[in-house]
């Protein structure tokens, strides 16, 4: 089942926060991941020989996620008596920020993974968590 939402934020702006009040609810179930990351981190796994330098090509990251949608799908298990029911959801906050992978960096995914996302999923829902950084003088 894929998810009805997704929450993204910054780091240490309360979006595992969020999905645990979201948890609470009856009719929403979380993926099996306390941080899917499949937009980022997915692109890494799904794309043959990963992904190094700048990213520009947003049809070929989009072909490569494709392959793997099964793996993303099975992170939100949903029991067949509750389709229909129980919305579906997950959170990462690193589709908001630039990725590291070890050594090398994948320069700019983050600004293809909102593109990504309505292109795979056009129902999804976003909520954005962010946080007010402290004026130090």
């Amino acid at each position: 089942c894929l998810p009805s939402l997704v929450c993204v934020g910054m780091a240490k702006a309360g979006t595992d926060e969020l999905r645990g009040w979201l948890s609470l609810h009856p009719n929403l179930s979380s993926s099996t991941d306390r941080e899917v990351q499949y937009f980022n981190h997915g692109i890494f796994r799904a794309m043959p020989g990963g992904v190094v330098g700048p990213v520009h090509h947003r049809s070929l990251l989009e072909a490569a996620l494709r392959t793997s949608w099964s793996e993303y799908a099975a992170r939100f298990p949903v029991p067949r008596e509750h389709i229909g029911r129980v919305l579906t959801f997950e959170k990462s906050p690193g589709y908001a920020r630039p990725q590291h992978n070890l050594s090398r960096v994948a320069n700019g995914i983050e600004r293809h993974v909102p593109f990504l996302m309505r292109r795979l999923m056009p129902s999804v829902l976003s909520i954005m968590t962010h946080r007010r950084l402290p004026h130090i003088s």
